[in-house]
């Protein structure tokens, strides 16, 4: 949304917990991983993942979300508008990217700074 030219890998819908539950019911037919708990060196988290059409959507509930170890609080209230879109604003999107410090997110803070 902010004009990475990296070919998309996957999109990252922020719910709470409990709607990640609801939706797993809507999109059970989608469904390749979970709901449940998603637990490696970067996040903890409530995660589904869903193949739709080719994408891999990942659902990740921010009730209580982890980052490198860091409790994070996601305030869906701070999601901008992008052509129609409630998206991550561009200064949480860099910070949260810095935070992770992946090689991937270190190539799309290049592109979003």
């Amino acid at each position: 949304m902010y004009g990475s030219s990296r070919e998309l890998y996957d999109i990252d819908l922020e719910v709470s917990d409990s709607d990640v539950y609801r939706l797993s019911e809507i999109c059970r037919e989608y469904i390749i991983y979970g709901p449940e708990r998603y637990v490696d060196e970067h996040f903890d988290l409530l995660l589904m993942t869903l193949k739709y059409r080719d994408q891999l959507i990942d659902v990740c509930g921010i009730d209580n979300m982890s980052i490198r170890g860091l409790r994070q609080m996601v305030d869906l209230r701070s999601a901008v508008d992008i052509g129609g879109y409630r998206v991550v604003g561009l200064g949480d999107l860099i910070a949260y990217k810095k935070l992770l410090g992946r090689e991937v997110d270190l190539i799309d803070i290049g592109f979003l700074e």
